[in-house]
């Protein structure tokens, strides 16, 4: 079952207020956290913040809230790194 209330698309100069302030808020903890970040890393959270905001997420809060969390998520290796296999020596 799909929501009843559709994809938000327009948005006021309020909500667009709001939306600055959730991904202002996000860069710079991510930034006191782990210095400078790249403008490929803005550029996608900026568009992982209008997507939940086009879904119904409207709190700038939790949108902060939301996009720390997944952007830790996304950072962190769950796993060690595989080991490289030994060396195999070329077939001659």
């Amino acid at each position: 079952m799909g929501s009843a209330r559709p994809p938000k698309t327009v948005f006021t100069d309020s909500d667009l207020d709001q939306l600055e302030w959730a991904l202002d808020a996000v860069i710079t903890a991510l930034e006191a956290r782990s210095g400078r970040i790249e403008e490929a890393t803005k550029a996608h959270l900026r568009s992982q913040l209008f997507v939940l905001a086009c879904n119904g997420m409207t709190d700038p809060e939790k949108l902060r809230d939301h996009l720390l969390m997944s952007f830790g998520r996304a950072t962190e290796a769950p796993f060690p790194p595989k080991p490289k296999p030994e060396g195999r020596r070329p077939n001659r």
